[in-house]
Formats: structure tokens, sequence, C-alpha cells
């Protein structure tokens, strides 16, 4: 009790982290499953660092204002709505944006009662926490793969090496070097962006300092990566010495990031140079009846760059000889009001957020729970594939079956973690390749995406309708009431290569509950968003849908029948793989009922010596 009292803000804490930590545990166990973001408790550290120490030197103010008040509640308000939100959908995503809405709600308060240095440069530290939507940050991994590839394959070249650039692969006369491996440009992007911050926030930077010094760390750090891909190169075809893989690869790593984090710092004190304050002459200062545009500009660039919003230093509400006192009654009277009943941070919105958590472990969580149970059990089935299974239709003969596992469990690979493919062959003698690769989520994957990594292009997308390919279902497709794309089929010509095959990929996909994953996209941003919100499950175990595929290979100019038989062999894989890995008779023969979408790709390698 005694602590209590000297610290009366550890209740409404407590409640408050009480609403919000049982679907945000699930966020940061997703996050850590990505190694690009395992970073975060970093940022999470510093943030609460930060804080304590910049309030156990803040000053108590009174800065009451009517409008701040107003806007904080209703940023409670939103963050209280979308954390119900996140908890009807099971967004964890959202859940987080909900948590940092409500932290700024929080800022502007104590931002009312303490003068806290840096303020808006701490809660910037948890909203760098939450991922783009739309999983914009895996857009820029492709594109930052493929650069440091080209980089990598030019200096190769005026080098000398021999060797050869497929998307993201790099081939030596006798390895193959993935740019995701070799490289992991974006896990050491991520970490340069957080160190900037925590440095910019350490150092009393503005925030256009900051942004200037992200973009620039961002460039250089790529252009290292392209050079850490350079170096493993060098050292295997020169020396046979493996730098793609254990304390080696460590080693480089933390050399890049060493020289990084060197010219960054450099770049930095070249930035306080040149955004310094401008000082006005004596007589200018004393002249402040009428203002120059001279003078009302340099006030705004003092203010904007020099200072910046953020940084509440003395001078906000002191003059500048004033001492700064924090006495026992102006730091209880402050307490009091941002404690108090009107406060975003009182016992009303703190018991409502409380309650929202109590809900959520009552009523939302033993359904994940029993949700969680049938995801597990469609994996187990899955797993439990193999060559005698009687997936080969009738006419055609089993080439062969293969099972692969590519990754370990909480870890994202861009092909799944598991897969069981069968290679099938036709009466004509066309051979195709059925597969179903699992575990995928939480949001759609675009195969085309690995294909473009590993070398392959992409021509001329066609839209289809999935209950209209050949012997399928004859249901028709609601399309207005899905909030994802329509059901459609993705086709792309093929462009010639000599001595390469072209090939033809269908795929689709299904949840661990029978019903079919919709592509999100294709009916504008807005939609997007609300099926990246609403449908994208952002399960603990990372997943929740599976992705049946087929893939077939020929020469020149694709057979019609060739080309009929793979939409037909989608068809009829992915309702038998959905049958036997879901075994619920009360959702069989309703794949064509509701959302459904099919990809269909034609793709053709191509190489850069």
């Amino acid at each position: 009790m005694e602590l209590l009292k000297q610290r009366p803000w550890i209740v409404p804490l407590v409640a408050m982290l009480f609403g919000f930590l049982p679907i945000l545990v699930t966020f940061f166990r997703q996050q850590f499953a990505q190694p690009e973001y395992q970073a975060f408790p970093i940022m999470l550290v510093a943030a609460s660092v930060f804080l304590y120490l910049r309030m156990d030197v803040a000053a108590p103010v009174d800065r009451s204002s009517i409008w701040i008040n107003i806007v904080a509640w209703l940023l409670t308000v939103l963050a209280a709505v979308m954390l119900l939100t996140s908890f009807i959908v099971f967004s964890p995503w959202l859940a987080m944006v909900a948590f940092v809405i409500y932290c700024f709600a929080i800022a502007g308060t104590m931002w009312q009662h303490w003068r806290i240095t840096g303020l808006l440069g701490i809660w910037l530290l948890l909203a760098l926490l939450v991922p783009p939507p739309l999983d914009r940050d895996k857009l820029l991994i492709e594109r930052l793969q493929l650069f440091s590839s080209r980089v990598t394959s030019v200096m190769l070249d005026t080098i000398g090496v021999l060797h050869v650039s497929q998307g993201n692969t790099i081939t030596l006369s006798d390895r193959e070097l993935f740019v995701d491996e070799a490289c992991s440009g974006i896990v050491s992007l991520i970490s340069i962006i957080y160190c900037i911050a925590i440095y910019c926030l350490w150092q009393h930077r503005s925030l256009i300092h900051m942004g200037l010094l992200a973009v620039i760390g961002v460039a250089w750090t790529v252009l290292m990566n392209s050079l850490r891909l350079i170096v493993i190169s060098l050292s295997w075809s020169w020396y046979q010495v493996d730098l793609i893989k254990g304390w080696p690869h460590t080693l480089l790593g933390l050399v890049i990031f060493g020289i990084s984090a060197a010219v960054i710092f450099s770049v930095d004190r070249f930035l306080v140079a040149l955004l310094a304050p401008i000082r006005l002459r004596g007589a200018e200062e004393k002249s402040v009846k009428r203002r120059t545009v001279g003078q009302a500009l340099v006030s705004g660039w003092n203010f904007a760059i020099a200072s910046g919003p953020e940084i509440d230093g003395p001078s906000a509400d002191k003059a500048p000889g004033e001492p700064m006192e924090k006495s026992t009654a102006n730091w209880s009277k402050s307490l009091a009001s941002f404690l108090s009943p009107w406060s975003v941070f009182g016992y009303p919105a703190t018991i409502g957020f409380a309650t929202l958590g109590l809900a959520y472990l009552v009523f939302f969580l033993p359904q994940e729970v029993s949700q969680t149970s049938n995801i597990r059990r469609a994996l187990g089935n899955a797993l439990d594939l193999d060559k005698t299974a009687t997936i080969v239709p009738t006419d055609w003969e089993l080439v062969s079956f293969s099972s692969d596992r590519r990754s370990d469990l909480f870890r994202w690979d861009n092909w799944g973690q598991y897969s069981r493919t069968y290679e099938l062959k036709d009466q004509d003698g066309f051979v195709y390749l059925l597969s179903c690769d699992f575990m995928f989520g939480p949001h759609w994957h675009d195969l085309r995406v690995c294909y473009r990594g590993t070398g392959w292009k992409i021509h001329d997308e066609q839209v289809l309708e999935f209950d209209k390919l050949p012997l399928g279902p004859q249901e028709s497709v609601d399309v207005e009431s899905s909030l994802t794309s329509p059901p459609v089929v993705e086709q792309f010509t093929i462009r010639r290569v000599p001595d390469i095959r072209d090939g033809l990929i269908t795929y689709g996909a299904f949840r661990a509950n029978g019903i079919w994953f919709n592509r999100p996209r294709g009916r504008g941003l807005w939609q997007d968003f609300v099926a990246h919100v609403v449908q994208g499950r952002d399960r603990a175990d990372q997943a929740d849908y599976f992705q049946v595929q087929v893939t077939t290979y020929y020469e020149g100019t694709i057979d019609p029948v060739q080309k009929q038989r793979s939409e037909w062999l989608l068809n009829h894989g992915a309702n038998w793989f959905r049958d036997r890995l879901t075994k619920s008779p009360a959702i069989s023969g309703q794949l064509a009922k509701g959302n459904q979408v099919q990809i269909i790709v034609v793709v053709n390698r191509t190489t850069n010596a």
C-alpha cells in the first residue's frame, strides 16, 4: 500500500496495460517470428528508459487547454473502438495501432502537466514498432534485394568474377548465393532505423534532423549490404572461405553494421552544423515591432529545424534566467490533474480499457483457442500426406512424391514452411507438379514475388473466374459481398528465351476452416486495407491458410490442352486438399461459394551474366 501511495499512477497503468497486453502478446510474438523485426524489444526498453529518466527531471507546468483535452479524449475513444474491433476480427496489428493512438493521447495529456524533453520522440519509438499495412514492408524487401543483387552483379563483373545473376540469386562457379541469406539487407536496415531513432532522441535532435539522417542511413545501409554480398562472393571465389553462415557471417555483419554506424554518426555531426540555428544581430533581435520577411524566415527555420517542436526546452514556459524547481506541491498538483477523472489516464478511461481486456479473456480468447486448434489439426493432416494418398485423377500417372521442410517453426518462408508435391503425368505425356505449400499468413502470399526473386519474368496478365475453370463447380460467386478483390485468375504469357523452359503456374489458397482465401487486391486501396485488417488473421502461429499450386513446363507456345488440364488439375487438387485437410463434411462442396481467388502465372527465366 505504501508503494501505491508513493506512486498512485501504477494502478491505472496496470489497468490500461491489462486491456492491451492480452492481444499485444500475439502481436509481439508475430513480430519476433520475422527476423527484420526482432530488434523491437530494444525500442520498448529505450522508450521506457527515456520516459523514466526524463520524468525524473521534468518540471511541473500548467498548460491546460480545452482543445487538447477534447482531441485527447477523441483519440482515446477511437483507440477503444479499434481495440474492440481488433478483438472481434482478431487483428493484433490493429490492436497495436490502437495502443499507439492511446499513447499519443496520454502524451498530449502529460504535456499539459510536465515539461518532458523529447516527449514526441519517445512516442515515435513506439510508433516505429507498427509495420506498414498491405505488406508494404515485403514490397520494400523485394526491391532492396533486387537492387542489392544488381549492384553486386555489376561490381563482380568489374572485378572479373564469373557469375550469373538471376533475380535475388548470385550463382558462382560452384556456389549459389541468395541475397536474403547472404545480405539480409532488410534486417540491418530496420536495425539502423531503430538505432537512428534512439540516437537522435538521446542527442535531442529535431524530427527533421532525424528524418534526414534516416534517409541517408537507409541509402548507406543498402550500399553496405551490397558490399557484404561482394565480400562473401570474393571470399568464396578466391579463397574458398565460406562467409554465408556461422560465426564468420555474424562477424562480417557486425563489421558492416559498425561501419554503417560510424558513417551515420559522421553524417549526424555534419547535419548538426548544417541545421544550426541562425543568430540574429542585436539590433534585429530588439526590433520586434516590424519583422522583415527575412527575419520571419529565420524564426521559422530556428523553430522547425534547429530546435524542433518535440524538443520542449526550458525556454518554453520560463525565462532563460529563471531557475527550474520541482517542488513537491507542484508535482502533487500535476499528478492529481493527470490522474483526475477528466484525464485520459484517469480511472474512467483505464477502467474501460481493463474491462475490454477482461472481455477479451472471457469471450474472445476461447474462440481463438478453438480456431488455433483447428489450424493445428489441419496442419497435422497436411503433414501426414504421402505418396499413398488417393490424389491421382483417372487416367493420370503418379510419377513421384516429395515433401519439404524449408524453415523452423515461428519463422517466415516465402515458399511456405512445408510442402507436399505430387508429380503427375496425363495421358498425353504432359507432366504437372501439384503441390500444397503451408503454412502461410497472416495475409495474402503473392507467389509472383518468389518467382521474380529467383530470376523469372512475368508477362501479360489476364483475369478469369474460378467457378468457370474447366470442370469446376457452376455456382455463381457473389463478388460484391467480398471485402477483398473479386475471384480472379491472373495469366501471364511468355517471352522466348533460348535453352530455358517456360512455365505455367496456377495457384490459389484456402483457410484451415475450408473457406477460400481471397487475394486482397484489385478493388482499391481502401478495400485492400479493410481486407488487411478484417480478413488478415494475425495468429500467433503465423498462419492459417494453405496454398495449392499446379506447375507445368513446356517448350515454345503452350499447348491449349495442357493449359486447360492445368486449370482442371488445380480445381481437382484444391477440392481434394481442402476436403482431406479440413475433414469437415458440413463445408464439403462449398469451395465455389463466397470468396475465391486463383492465380495463373506464365513465367520465363531470365539471366544476367
